[in-house]
């Protein structure tokens, strides 16, 4: 599914609001991202949080590394073909 600008821009005001402090309940990001003129539902965010890769932890949301790549991956060696 495309993602369209205003889902989007919707998504970095999430990544940006849970960097600058805790949100402990998705109700607070939807009350944050009203404020900021978004038109959310809890469904919507939630649905958002997920395709971000946030995760729920004891007193709030973590987000996911900032560089997925940046994960080692393990090396095969060179007589390994991948088929």
């Amino acid at each position: 599914m495309l993602m369209d600008r205003a889902q989007a821009e919707r998504r970095e005001a999430i990544l940006r609001i849970l960097r600058a402090g805790l949100v402990r309940k998705q109700q607070d990001l939807v009350r944050l991202l009203k404020k900021e003129g978004y038109e959310v539902t809890q469904s919507s965010v939630s649905r958002d949080l997920r395709d971000l890769g946030v995760m729920k932890a004891s007193g709030g949301y973590v987000l996911p590394p900032e560089d997925p790549s940046a994960v080692p991956l393990p090396l095969l060696p060179s007589s390994t073909t991948l088929t």
